[in-house]
């Protein structure tokens, strides 16, 4: 099966988008599937077995810069895909604008179309832009991911919660949706790190091996809920240990949060470091006692969650506090973690308060949390998942096209 990946995504980034796409891609070369990715720019780490073609890149100086480029990158994606249509059997994206053109123009490409949705941009525009933008942008992405997901042959999606509003509010039928979550790199992933990597990494924060840390790690947007971390990390009493919170990522957040960081009390130290390599994550993970899971109400609730990070902190064999959203309630039933009410930042201390008063439940959680992930979460799983959805389509319409010519 030859499967052609279409992005308009920047590849070359260190996004959680590019990250599922590598993965994701990674893993369906290793399922036996041949993938082309057609994209913008090339990634970072060589992703192996996947052949990878630059399609262009957009060129943020100025707004007619901008939209010039940008569609000239739309056109280079087409005519590759065009120039790849006759040896392919499933054409994947997971762009709503870019699917909109290959559900509409399905005659020209005359390939199946899956169309992956890890996220109702609507949802994300109304917490990002201001008001009249908000409208806009609300407008453009609801109407590209409703028709793209109506016409599409196949929708993957990363949640119930997103199967559920495509199905209700966009009227996609669910016969054509699959729900397959994210995952994470077990490889990568693991709580055996290099002892003195990790130690340099302390020396160069500056902590010490009995600092309680408490750690999360991923974009500071609007709808990840830092800032009640950081109150409920405030509200923390003195402890024998240094109480460290560390930050690790970066995002329109951040100088907000900084700022909220400043008022804590003396004894709690708030490290910001900024986005930090891929490859590196495992290391600042490890340094952690707790790891944090803290997400908004407004667009998780609706739309349920399937975070790489929360699968990342699994397969290293950390102990989570997570709040009350759909898709977190396995980390109580499996005593992997504690759940708490949105945005309550005294329940969250009290949660990390609980959690660092028993640090033999912390060490006993590491393997079974381990054992969660390599059991539920890995690539791999999501792979063999996409590729079923690939092939069966791929089969159907080869069956239907066959029918069609002995009339």
């Amino acid at each position: 099966m030859h499967i052609v990946y279409a992005t308009l995504t920047k590849l070359g980034g260190t996004g959680g988008d590019v990250i599922h796409i590598s993965e994701l891609t990674e893993e369906l070369v290793r399922c036996g599937v041949r993938v082309t990715l057609v994209g913008s720019g090339k990634p970072q780490e060589n992703l192996e077995g996947v052949e990878v073609i630059d399609a262009g890149r957009i060129i943020s100086r100025g707004i007619f810069t901008r939209l010039f480029t940008f569609f000239h990158l739309v056109l280079r994606v087409f005519y590759q895909v065009l120039r790849l249509r006759r040896g392919a059997d499933v054409l994947y994206t997971r762009d709503a604008l870019l699917g909109c053109w290959f559900t509409t123009l399905r005659g020209l490409f005359r390939l199946p179309v899956v169309f992956e949705v890890n996220g109702l941009r609507a949802e994300e525009s109304r917490m990002i832009f201001g008001s009249w933008a908000a409208r806009l942008v609300c407008a453009i992405g609801k109407w590209a991911e409703k028709t793209t997901a109506r016409k599409a042959d196949a929708v993957i999606c990363v949640t119930e919660g997103i199967r559920d509003i495509l199905r209700d509010e966009y009227g996609v039928p669910a016969e054509r949706m699959t729900v397959v979550p994210n995952g994470v790199n077990l490889n990568l992933f693991t709580p055996d790190v290099d002892p003195q990597e990790q130690q340099k990494l302390r020396q160069t924060l500056g902590l010490d091996t009995e600092d309680l840390v408490i750690l999360y790690i991923g974009i500071l947007m609007p709808w990840q809920d830092v800032s009640t971390l950081i109150k409920a990390t405030g509200q923390l009493e003195p402890q024998e240990k240094n109480i460290v919170l560390l930050i690790v990522g970066d995002g329109k957040d951040r100088a907000r949060l900084e700022a909220e960081a400043a008022n804590l009390p003396a004894y709690i130290r708030v490290l910001f470091t900024g986005r930090v390599p891929y490859q590196q994550s495992p290391l600042y993970i490890s340094l952690a006692d707790i790891c944090a899971m803290p997400l908004t109400e407004q667009r998780n609730a609706r739309i349920g969650v399937s975070p790489i990070k929360l699968f990342a902190y699994l397969a290293c064999g950390k102990s989570i506090i997570a709040t009350a959203i759909r898709g977190f309630d396995f980390l109580e039933e499996m005593e992997l973690g504690s759940i708490v009410p949105c945005a309550d930042a005294i329940a969250y201390s009290e949660a990390i308060r609980d959690w660092l008063e028993h640090p033999q439940r912390i060490k006993d959680t590491e393997s079974s949390a381990r054992r969660y992930a390599e059991e539920n979460c890995g690539w791999d799983r999501t792979a063999r998942q996409v590729y079923a959805v690939c092939r069966d389509l791929a089969a159907s319409q080869k069956e239907t096209a066959e029918k069609d010519r002995e009339f």
